[in-house]
């Protein structure tokens, strides 16, 4: 999977700009993420990586609720890249964001993370990609 052959959020690249209210009216998104925060039991120091981080509205939920945690985001899309740096920088929260490129991550083989976090994205990725990510980059 190479950042040209990725399927964008909602399927079709225009849609991109509109991902945030689609979701918002068509998908619980909010209460999903809610519920996926309280499964990671966070403690509130861990260091935390959203695979696919999307628009960093998981991201901004998690650093709402945990200001002292690392989260790092990384996501292939570059458009919707754009709208998460635009709204963590809107937010002024302190996360980390990172450009992916759908095969290699963006972190040394040994870059430890506490936990691991994601939504609406691995049933989009190769089995591969799903091995790969999971024997390097967890602790």
């Amino acid at each position: 999977m190479s950042s040209t052959s990725f399927i964008p959020a909602l399927r079709f690249k225009k849609l991109t700009k509109l991902y945030d209210f689609i979701l918002r009216i068509t998908f619980p998104e909010n209460k999903i993420k809610k519920a996926l925060i309280k499964q990671l039991q966070l403690e509130g120091t861990e260091t935390i990586l959203d695979f696919s981080c999307g628009t960093g509205t998981l991201p901004i939920m998690i650093k709402d609720g945990f200001p002292e945690v690392n989260i790092i985001g990384i996501d292939v899309d570059d458009e919707i890249f754009a709208i998460a740096e635009k709204k963590v920088l809107e937010k002024k929260l302190l996360i980390q964001l990172r450009k992916y490129d759908g095969e290699n991550l963006p972190f040394t083989r040994h870059q430890p993370f506490d936990k691991i976090v994601s939504s609406l994205v691995f049933h989009h990725l190769p089995t591969v990609t799903k091995r790969k990510f999971s024997t390097n980059y967890t602790t």
